[in-house]
């Protein structure tokens, strides 16, 4: 019954996903700011209600807290842009348990598992980035350009750790999280052009912010769940036992 019932919470993100990129595209604010608030809560509930789920994994379910407090703050971004840092320091933190998370997972292997992660794509994760804030930093100004650097890098070092998790376990639950962690950055990357280089948002740019960051969500939480699934469940051993 539980499975089912975890079923039921998956199918009903992906419709409500749905119907929130169906009312930006038709303007509704109401429906559009309504369905946000409660994406990420079903997401959380999938989290806490999950059959193996550990209190190790408490990482998850507080990342996906902070989201929502996130998700909250940016609705008023247009009337004040104290809204807007609350929102940002909020994703500052659910990247931050991500990171905390993806390094929990690597520090198990398992026996005879003795793969190191190559560098090249980091490399090219971090010059994306730094060649990002590059361009778009010159448009920031105050306490907001540091704060957008910060997070940029933060962000960056989450994508960096699940590409490490991928190299690892090279399985494709690790994939699709790695998937989901660059569809997180591409959403804070859209999202950080609209507010400072382009100066106004359209509904092509927030279907885009939207469909990404909920895409990315998804896969970040089913296959960090399933990842550690099979680690619990699996003979490991700590790096250097």
């Amino acid at each position: 019954m539980r499975y089912i019932s975890s079923r039921i919470v998956i199918y009903g993100y992906v419709l409500l996903s749905c119907f929130h990129l169906i009312f930006i595209i038709t303007h509704c604010v109401w429906e559009t700011h309504l369905t946000k608030l409660f994406l990420i809560p079903l997401l959380l509930y999938y989290v806490i209600t999950y059959d193996n789920y550990k209190s190790s994994w408490n990482w998850l379910g507080l990342g996906l807290l902070f989201s929502f407090f996130g998700d909250w703050a940016l609705i008023y971004t247009q009337d004040a842009s104290f809204y807007f840092m609350l929102g940002l320091v909020s994703f500052l933190i659910t990247h931050l348990f991500y990171i905390f998370g993806f390094n929990t997972l690597l520090k198990y292997k398992r026996e005879n598992d003795e793969r190191t992660a190559s560098q090249w794509m980091s490399g090219i994760i971090v010059i994306c980035t730094l060649g990002f804030l590059y361009y778009i930093v010159p448009q920031i100004e105050g306490l907001m350009r540091t704060a957008v650097t910060v997070y940029a890098l933060v962000i960056c070092l989450m994508v960096i750790y699940a590409y490490k998790l991928f190299q690892r376990m090279v399985t494709k639950a690790s994939f699709m999280l790695f998937m989901g962690a660059l569809f997180f950055m591409l959403s804070d990357m859209v999202l950080a052009l609209t507010v400072f280089k382009w100066e106004q948002s359209s509904v092509g740019t927030s279907v885009v912010i939207m469909s990404t960051y909920l895409l990315g969500q998804f896969l970040i939480v089913v296959n960090s769940l399933w990842i550690g699934e099979k680690m619990l469940n699996t003979p490991i051993k700590r790096h250097g036992v």
